[in-house]
């Protein structure tokens, strides 16, 4: 279904390099010229926010298991609509996904999903002739993918890339694009599951140079990407090191001005914001149904697209669709250093139905923007930033009236701890909003990491009893104490683990106030943005 030309970059595991080559890529197709839209594979947060600043464009995740096949494939389809090329990072080990039996949630699945050809990155250390066994079990495991080649990465030498090379011919298997030295890509900063969030600071304009030097150095692009990079129709000029047509960081806030437009009144019908959605999420039918929990029947509120529309930009769709030009919904998010775990096509919907998504600083900003329907607190590393956070009392203050106020507000992972009467960390402990009835505490390893499936035990910010989400945990902090413990709060979440199957109440919600470690993703049920939006302002 590939619109344009498209590589995924998927690895034996994790660890491998394939993070460091894709960035490489795409820094490298960007000082061509070339407009490259950058997506990843599973529920990471962090990974994607180094391919935007690589790409200069907005990245997007791409996950089977969480947002369904239909959602995954429009938003490919508009995300590529004015890109030259797309690049697809894969998630861990080229089959890992969210179980042992099926490649739900895997980079394999998206790859066969787009129909797109695959890239296959193996750490080379210490590896012989039996690097051909392993690419060999990698390449037939599954028949239905495409392979271009093998990247060996942390090669030895020269002659050790030759005999790799050799290895791979001699079994009749895809080809070895490059050999790429030890050491020769810089290392990039990591925490917890992987990288730190990038900004400026931790990838700078040389950093990226610097892998798109070593990359080119030891791969040719025009073998990636042949009729692409040797077309005649745009100018392929490579861009001066640190020279950009646009910042990175400018191009990933300015995502809502490209976000197609649907204006829907403050006080529109639900019907209303029922077509605003259509565009961004599409009904899901093809969620496959899992475990325990049955899937409730869904009403028609997201007619499945003909081929025509699905094929069709999302600023064309738009288009067919504005209506006048009244007041916006204004929805408060905090993102900063501290909260930045959001997906961005959440926020292409909320702006598409209408929305104004205001975005403020937990850490610097004294006071929320006015005028809000609604506030969204993401996940991110508040306890990185502990201290800072407990210092600004007028934003604690200001959240603490907003939660008074009995507008909708959501706080999700790192937005629970800020919403908490405070953090313990490193034999601290940082006070800060107290909305929530308890606090919460730093662990030395994982709480929490994997999918989840959740049905609504009590109607909530997200939708009505018996309805399903879906989403993801990962987690280094836990609660002190049980919030329900006070009366004004209830557990309106029944939580089932993908990998263990057990099943838990969670989901702390006290009016128009829902907290949760759990980071949803809200094309496993589209109508859990509009009724957020309902809460927020529209009218039944």
């Amino acid at each position: 279904m590939t619109r344009c030309p498209t590589l995924v970059i998927a690895g034996t595991h994790s660890g491998v390099g394939k993070t460091s080559f894709t960035l490489a890529l795409a820094r490298a197709l960007a000082r061509r010229g070339r407009e490259t839209q950058t997506f990843k594979v599973g529920p990471d947060f962090l990974d994607p926010t180094y391919l935007a600043l690589a790409s200069g464009r907005p990245c997007y995740n791409l996950d089977g298991w969480m947002a369904g096949h239909d959602h995954c494939r429009r938003l490919f389809a508009q995300a590529t609509a004015d890109a030259d090329c797309a690049l697809v990072e894969g998630v861990m080990g080229l089959f890992d996904g969210a179980d042992a039996q099926s490649d739900e949630g895997s980079t394999a699945e998206i790859a066969r999903l787009l129909n797109a050809p695959v890239i296959l990155v193996v750490n080379v250390h210490g590896m012989g002739r039996s690097f051909a066994a392993l690419v060999k079990g990698y390449t037939t495991f599954q028949t239905d993918l495409r392979f271009t080649g093998v990247v060996a990465n942390h090669c030895g030498s020269e002659r050790h890339a030759a005999l790799l090379s050799d290895s791979l011919q001699a079994a009749g298997l895809p080809p070895l694009l490059g050999a790429i030295p030890r050491s020769a890509f810089p290392e990039l900063a990591s925490r917890h599951l992987g990288l730190v969030t990038a900004d400026r600071g931790q990838l700078p304009e040389s950093l990226l140079d610097a892998l798109a030097n070593a990359l080119e150095q030891y791969l040719s692009l025009e073998t990636l990407f042949p009729k692409m990079l040797t077309t005649t129709t745009k100018a392929t000029a490579p861009l001066d090191p640190g020279e950009r047509r646009d910042t990175p960081d400018s191009r990933q806030m300015e995502t809502f001005e490209k976000s197609p437009r649907i204006v829907i009144p403050a006080k529109a019908g639900i019907q209303e914001v029922l077509k605003g959605l259509d565009s961004c999420f599409p009904r899901n039918d093809d969620l496959p149904v899992s475990g325990k929990i049955q899937r409730p029947p869904q009403m028609k509120l997201f007619p499945e697209p003909d081929a025509a529309e699905r094929s069709e930009p999302a600023a064309a769709i738009a288009e067919q669709k504005v209506a006048g030009a009244p007041a916006r919904l204004q929805i408060g998010v905090a993102r900063d250093a501290a909260f930045h775990f959001y997906y961005q096509d959440l926020f292409d919907a909320l702006r598409t139905s209408g929305c104004e998504v205001l975005f403020f600083s937990p850490l610097d900003d004294r006071r929320l923007p006015e005028g809000l329907f609604g506030l969204y607190l993401g996940g991110g590393y508040p306890e990185l930033h502990a201290e800072r956070l407990a210092e600004n009392g007028e934003m604690l203050a200001a959240i603490r009236a907003y939660a008074g106020s009995g507008k909708p507000l959501y706080a999700e992972c790192g937005g629970l701890m800020y919403l908490s009467r405070g953090i313990e960390a490193d034999g601290r402990f940082y006070p800060l909003a107290g909305v929530l009835p308890t606090r919460t505490r730093m662990l030395a390893g994982k709480k929490a990491l994997g999918y989840v499936e959740v049905a609504l035990t009590e109607d909530s910010l997200w939708g009505r009893r018996g309805e399903l989400l879906r989403g993801h945990e990962f987690h280094y902090s836990e609660l002190v104490d049980d919030p329900a413990s006070d009366p004004a709060w209830r557990k309106v979440y029944s939580l089932r683990r993908r990998r263990t199957d057990t099943v838990e109440t969670e989901g702390y919600q006290n009016g128009a106030i829902l907290a949760s470690y759990l980071h949803l993703h809200y094309a496993s049920r589209p109508a859990a943005v509009a009724r957020f939006l309902e809460r927020c302002g529209g009218t039944p």
